[in-house]
């Protein structure tokens, strides 16, 4: 046993007056670099409040230096929450039509599938109860908790009607609840929130206090995953202190651990990452993260840093092409494969994809991973036009599927390619590494991510210099144009950026809904259009129409007298401008229905050419971003109105 001296029992020295230290200790295994692990002996102290300690501004520390790895020199922070134990409501299920009684743990496993079908039964667009890959996996999983003495041995026979009754009986009691009580319950929810979050929430790195993204493990459940997921509908099971690491500073003590009687699974001090804790996740086997906000610091830097190297590109883009360009005929056919996978990184912005196991993962695939049923209809039109058709699932199973243009020398690559028997990768010579093991040589700091940056950033550039309305060449866009076309202008320019990184959605349920009231609006300001048009040819005509023929926006008798031919005519101005607004929106509501449009904002899209863009068109930032991201990007807010990308 490695015995660590007692001093870093102390807390830093910004925290050493508290009174939540304490002098006990304990043994935890420290996970060492190069996968060794040793058992060390930590001191132990209670919870600390770090919203009390002073701080240096977050954005003043932003800093695009990356000579050295380490992220950190201090690290203190509470843990994470876990959390609370299943309470068991003793509802039994019917299995060929008799009760069957579920121990506690069976119980919430069967509970958890009741909420499944009963959302379903309120209208959820994805059907997991008759999806053949969930419920197999569902009552495998399922049955090893039952036990091979239960009396349950096929999921057909289940009926979780007396489960799904709860549950419905448990909405109706919260919705049958006064006004005052739901807002008294709120106060109480809300109130307990800000006491986790004050505890779980914030974290103390180098004197900063930095907030913390999502502060509580897991809750079980049965995973779902995207698309056609081959582990969708096994059990996600509840975590416990012994899965979890913790990443700490070595002169930091550790967190007590929040549920009595049990243990930390170890301690890891990592300086290189800004994650507070991790754990092995079932169904990937792979790692998860309890890591910082968005609007940390260390984001704000991996932001700034990121869209600086696509501007790098930007500036050398002419030259990296250039040089994969001449590969396209090279006699090597692995620099035609690199070449040609650079050509559709480079102008379709797709991903560069990387190896998985699809026996437990969905089939998605990007260009490195491209199979040569992943491309077809090779063809040239009369006009020596080259086009194919890639049809693929992306990132979260979204399907890919658009016939594209292709320069004669991709498509002949492409062409020969393919010619492998199916099943065969299209590009079997060249890696992910190995893609991005040319860029670096070409710039330092590019990879192939940067490309997808780069293009939408510049796609939206490209698109907010536009003099007028996509569609619309007399709509000039202008610090006057008012708000809404203003805003409606800005989602368009967004929705292209969507569409060129393919990011799509699943089209909500309402969305007819949506789309039919606007129609209604369009009908109603257009009855109302028709109306001023003739009040004005009236007043033009001098015809004195009768005050009880007259009617109001609202179809009541009118009570005013004949008003100026001048009036008129700039009330039908508006009102042509509402009525074009309305169209404009209904037009984007019927195009972009399944379009993310989010993800770019979020991700691919430098903040300041729209805060730049926002300023030259008054155009107020806060309508241009949500909240979460205007905290995110709070570094772009200084951005000058003149900033071209």
């Amino acid at each position: 046993m490695n015995g660590r001296r007692l001093a870093s029992i102390h807390p830093p020295r910004s925290l050493r007056s508290t009174r939540y230290y304490t002098t006990k200790s304990i043994e935890l295994k420290c996970f060492l670099p190069h996968g060794s692990v040793e058992n060390r002996v930590y001191p132990v102290r209670q919870h600390l409040s770090f919203l009390s300690v002073s701080c240096p501004s977050t954005q003043a520390q932003i800093s695009t230096n990356k000579r050295t790895r380490t992220k950190w020199n201090s690290l203190e922070h509470n843990g994470i929450l876990f959390p609370p134990p299943y309470e068991a409501h003793g509802v039994r299920i019917l299995y060929e039509g008799e009760p069957v009684n579920l121990t506690p743990e069976a119980e919430e496993m069967a509970t958890k599938y009741a909420e499944i079908l009963f959302s379903e039964m309120n209208g959820a667009t994805t059907s997991y109860s008759k999806d053949d890959t969930f419920t197999t996996n569902m009552f495998m999983d399922w049955s090893k908790r039952l036990g091979a003495s239960h009396p349950i041995k096929s999921l057909q026979g289940c009926d979780f009607g007396p489960i799904v009754a709860y549950l419905a009986d448990r909405k109706r009691k919260r919705e049958a609840m006064t006004k005052e009580e739901k807002k008294m319950e709120r106060l109480r929810r809300n109130q307990e929130r800000e006491k986790l979050i004050d505890t779980y929430g914030h974290v103390l790195i180098d004197g900063s206090v930095q907030r913390v993204s999502q502060f509580q493990a897991e809750i079980p459940g049965w995973f779902r995953g995207r698309g056609s997921h081959k582990m969708s509908g096994k059990w996600k099971p509840r975590l416990w202190p012994e899965d979890v690491v913790l990443n700490l500073s070595e002169e930091s003590a550790i967190p007590e651990c929040p549920l009595p009687g049990r243990q930390w699974g170890g301690v890891v001090h990592n300086r290189e990452a800004t994650y507070i804790a991790r754990w092995k996740d079932c169904i990937s086997n792979g790692y998860k993260h309890v890591s910082l906000a968005t609007s940390s610091k260390f984001k704000a830097e991996s932001d700034l840093t990121k869209f600086e190297t696509a501007r790098k590109l930007r500036r050398k883009i002419d030259t990296v092409r250039k040089r994969y360009t001449t590969m396209l005929s090279d006699k090597d056919e692995r620099n035609r494969q690199l070449a040609t996978a650079l050509w559709l990184i480079d102008n379709l912005a797709l991903r560069v994809g990387g190896e998985k196991d699809i026996e437990i993962s969905a089939d998605t695939v990007g260009v490195c991973t491209l199979r040569a049923e992943h491309v077809r209809d090779f063809s040239v039109s009369v006009d020596q036009e080259h086009s194919a058709t890639l049809d693929f699932l992306g990132k979260d199973s979204m399907r890919y599927v658009r016939k594209v243009e292709l320069p004669s020398l991709v498509w002949h690559n492409l062409q020969l390619f393919a010619r492998k028997a199916l099943g065969s990768r299209l590009f079997d010579l060249i890696s992910p590494e190995s893609v991005n093991s040319y860029l670096r040589r070409q710039m330092p700091g590019l990879s192939a991510k940067v490309f997808r940056t780069c293009n939408a950033s510049s796609t939206m550039q490209r698109e907010l210099v536009r003099p007028s309305f996509p569609g619309s060449e007399t709509m000039k866009i202008e610090p006057s144009t008012d708000m809404k076309t203003k805003r409606l202008y800005l989602d368009f320019c967004n929705r292209e950026v969507a569409l060129l990184c393919n990011h799509l959605k699943t089209i909500p349920k309402n969305a007819s809904l949506h789309i039919d009231n606007l129609r209604k609006r369009i009908q109603k300001q257009e009855e109302w259009l028709g109306m001023l048009n003739l009040e004005l040819e009236e007043s033009k005509n001098k015809e004195t129409v009768p005050r009880e023929e007259r009617k109001t926006k609202t179809g009541k008798p009118a009570t005013r007298k004949a008003r100026a031919i001048e009036t008129i005519q700039t009330d039908i101005l508006k009102q042509n401008n509402a009525v074009a607004t309305l169209k404009r929106q209904l037009a984007f509501r019927q195009t972009s229905g399944d379009i993310a449009l989010t993800t770019s904002k979020t991700n691919y899209i430098d903040p300041r050419i729209t805060i730049a863009w926002c300023k030259r068109m008054d155009f107020p930032i806060e309508k241009s971003f949500s909240k979460a991201l205007l905290t995110r990007f709070e570094w772009a807010l200084n951005t000058k109105r003149n900033f071209k990308w």
